[in-house]
């Protein structure tokens, strides 16, 4: 007798631009007992957000989703993550990452991001750092400059207080609690550059990173993700207690 391998929905991204949402757009998410007028519902059938955008895996995310047996899909709003039935995630520094990279530039000229230029800068959402729930609102509202990240190459670059000082950089995970280190740099302060300490991160995962030390001034940065020009932000999403959670990713449209 054959046995059948049961999946679960771990978790659900929902992208929405009210540009492309129609009658519906202050309405999203629909439930399905919601009543909609006919126009609202063929507005809501046709949203497909995949046209706009290719949201998937970073390279980190793929290497989770590997790991742990995970499945990334696509969908019309977004996309979801499978698990087997008899997954449960315990390790809080656990995260699926995900890019969200430009399929069609019409996107970017209806989009008001919140900043005035997205050069050497993405948007940064996770969950990580909140209290778990059913639902949880990446952005808050509408994406706006608060969740902006200045973006560096894995070669990071940080100007010293003092210059020409030798010291050391703390580099943090800022996405678990306490903030705990993950590196300690030696870094010199007369080469190559008597004002910048330079550290190579080259052997990391891309990702969201806290530098600390006492000779710069504190700051997250996001590392080793300037190698794509259509990538418009990350997001990283804790699964452990997070388990079924719906997500919401709202974009504000250009037009007034």
């Amino acid at each position: 007798m054959g046995f059948r391998i049961g999946y679960q929905k771990l978790l659900t991204l929902r992208c929405w631009h009210p540009d492309y949402l129609g009658a519906v757009a202050s309405l999203v998410p629909v439930a399905a007992t919601d009543p909609l007028s006919v126009s609202e519902r063929n507005d809501y059938l046709s949203y497909d957000v995949r046209t706009l955008l290719d949201v998937r895996p970073t390279p980190a995310g793929e290497a989770t989703l590997t790991r742990r047996g995970l499945q990334w899909k696509t969908s019309t709003f977004g996309g979801w993550m499978l698990a087997k039935d008899t997954y449960a995630e315990t390790d809080p520094a656990v995260r699926l990452q995900l890019g969200v990279y430009l399929r069609d530039p019409r996107f970017a000229a209806t989009t008001d991001f919140g900043v005035t230029t997205l050069e050497g800068r993405l948007f940064h959402l996770t969950n990580a750092t909140a209290p778990a729930s059913p639902t949880f609102e990446l952005t808050g509202g509408n994406l706006r400059s608060v969740h902006y990240v200045d973006s560096q190459s894995t070669h990071v670059r940080l100007p010293q207080v003092t210059a020409g000082t030798d010291g050391q950089v703390l580099v943090r995970d800022p996405l678990l609690a306490g903030n705990p280190v993950l590196r300690t740099v030696d870094v010199a302060g007369a080469a190559p550059d008597p004002t910048t300490y330079t550290l190579d991160l080259s052997d990391l995962p891309a990702g969201l990173y806290r530098f600390t030390g006492p000779n710069i001034t504190n700051v997250n940065l996001l590392v080793g993700f300037r190698r794509d020009p259509a990538l418009l932000g990350v997001i990283d999403l804790r699964l452990a207690d997070w388990s079924g959670a719906a997500y919401d990713l709202r974009f504000q449209s250009s037009n007034p």
